[in-house]
């Protein structure tokens, strides 16, 4: 008696989208991050203040991290895409898509006049850094 191997249909199927699953998996673990638009990088901001004391002191830092300080991320079309706000050590940070951002403090606490905003170019799998300097009127 000759018994006859049959293939039922849907187990090509199957393999196929399983070696398709294990392909892609390995991909993503190769390729850049992906946000929605695409490729991200970070963006790292640092606020500081200062003056924080009227004497200047040679060898002592006359600034201070600001904790608190809100900040805005403008997309190219002007509209607010993220907003957080700094840490103890001053620092805010971004996972954004890569391309120009424009970075506005809203907020500084402890500070009397609010810094300029600032265009940054984040690159795709890179730390794009930028600082804002809060004046805090101390003459």
């Amino acid at each position: 008696m000759k018994v006859e191997a049959r293939q039922v249909p849907w187990q090509g199927r199957r393999r196929a989208a399983t070696f398709t699953a294990i392909a892609l998996s390995l991909a993503a673990c190769s390729s850049p991050a992906l946000g929605p638009d695409g490729p991200t990088g970070i963006l790292e901001i640092s606020v500081v203040r200062s003056p924080i004391d009227p004497v200047e002191v040679e060898g002592r830092p006359n600034e201070a991290p600001v904790q608190g300080a809100r900040i805005a991320l403008h997309a190219d079309n002007g509209n607010v895409r993220h907003r957080s706000s700094s840490d103890a050590q001053g620092i805010v940070r971004f996972r954004v898509n890569a391309g120009r951002w424009t970075a506005v403090v809203e907020t500084c606490p402890g500070a009397l006049d609010l810094p300029s905003s600032q265009s940054v170019e984040v690159v795709a799998n890179a730390t794009a850094t930028t600082r804002f300097g809060c004046d805090t009127g101390i003459r």
